[in-house]
């Protein structure tokens, strides 16, 4: 009888020390988390997204999965917030992925859908390779899987509902799954069939409006002088070119950048180009007007670099990036890092040349601009209809 109470004493005390010892890794985890958000300077004025996207995550269920849209303008940190996110709590599921750039690859790439499949599916599988090729067959054995694990996906990018359908299927998820989707367009989501099923995934959307004055200061400070705050001498201008950007994190990051080491007549160079036209009503347009300014103040090898890359090499392998650029003269190595400490370029996890899809853009523009009704007397020729038309009609120039 003794035994039996000491076994239930020792049992309940354990389970007491199981508790304390899960709260201690609870508030070392919570308290780390803060610590690395405070370092990483694209994560500035997103405190508040980053608390209600970790409570939603940690929010568990185990009757049923849960889909976040967060949604806003190009360039307003859709990606950037999502990806902290998924890299901070892929580790609690049992499968996960992050899908990216899912409507600029649409777009750009024929056969891009089956490759964003076995993309989601290698993923989920923890397989390198996918063998299957059918888009159908594909996208049924992506509910299959995702069926029978707890995953957290994160769906980036994403300008249609038919995106969806494909990628994620009919079928719903295994209870407790998390999906994040990042769009332009906050109604999209609930387009997709899974919210025509009977018991439809709950949906929670958050809106990402821009910075507040004091986090675009801040994050200004710390691309152009690696600080908080501004450099002595500099508090006007700054806070003029914060101003300017209306809260828009790219824009702030890409103009600072720039500005990195110029003295306060540059400073103010740029403002009188920014402020010449006045302050558009527009946001998008100063965001536009902020990243060409950025893109003149680059040499002359490096705007031809940057144009070769938004036309042709988003998503490519950096090496085999540099070894075919390199035949075509250019210093490839200097150049992209030239670009990446502008905040024009950055390298993906899988080593990937990625750039966003506003500055891509942008770089895509100046060509067009070149000659917008013939393509033919252009620099650079990248949609595939365009090219087979042109090679069909002999007009390629390949001097």
């Amino acid at each position: 009888m003794g035994c039996c109470i000491f076994l239930i004493e020792f049992d309940s005390f354990f389970r007491r020390e199981t508790v304390v010892i899960e709260e201690v890794v609870k508030e070392i985890s919570t308290r780390l988390e803060l610590h690395l958000q405070r370092r990483i300077p694209h994560l500035i004025g997103m405190e508040d997204s980053i608390y209600t996207i970790s409570s939603w995550l940690k929010k568990e269920s185990s009757e049923a999965a849960e889909i976040l849209t967060i949604w806003g303008m190009p360039g307003i940190g859709k990606t950037t917030l999502a990806e902290y996110m998924f890299t901070s709590h892929r580790h609690k599921f049992e499968s996960s992925s992050f899908v990216e750039a899912i409507g600029r690859r649409c777009a750009q790439q024929p056969y891009s859908q089956i490759d964003l499949q076995k993309q989601l599916l290698g993923d989920v599988l923890k397989k390198r390779k996918i063998e299957e090729n059918n888009a159908d067959l594909c996208t049924s054995k992506v509910e299959k899987a995702l069926s029978r694990k707890k995953a957290l996906l994160v769906l980036d990018d994403v300008d249609n509902f038919q995106q969806l359908d494909v990628l994620i299927g009919t079928k719903g998820f295994h209870p407790g799954s998390k999906i994040i989707v990042t769009t332009k367009d906050g109604s999209l989501t609930e387009k997709c069939s899974l919210f025509r099923m009977k018991f439809p995934p709950k949906h929670t959307k958050l809106a990402l409006h821009g910075l507040s004055d004091t986090a675009s200061m801040r994050l200004l400070c710390w691309h152009a002088f690696g600080n908080n705050d501004p450099k002595k001498g500099y508090e006007k201008e700054a806070e003029r070119v914060a101003k300017f950007c209306g809260g828009h994190p790219l824009a702030i990051k890409v103009l600072g950048c720039s500005l990195i080491n110029k003295d306060a007549a540059i400073w103010s160079d740029v403002l009188e180009m920014l402020e010449a036209k006045g302050y558009l009503t527009d946001v998008q347009e100063n965001v536009q007007k902020a990243l060409q300014i950025s893109f003149d103040s680059l040499s002359g090898d490096c705007k031809e670099l940057f144009k070769h890359i938004a036309c042709f090499f988003v998503g490519k392998e950096r090496e085999v990036t540099q070894t075919i650029l390199k035949e075509c003269g250019f210093q490839t190595s200097y150049g992209i890092n030239k670009l990446i400490d502008r905040c024009l370029l950055k390298i993906g996890g899988r080593n990937e040349l990625r750039m966003h899809q506003l500055l891509q853009e942008m770089g895509r523009d100046l060509v067009r601009k070149e000659s917008p009704e013939k393509p033919w007397k252009r620099s650079r020729v990248w949609k595939h209809e365009e090219s087979l038309d042109l090679l069909k009609k002999d007009k390629v120039n390949t001097t």
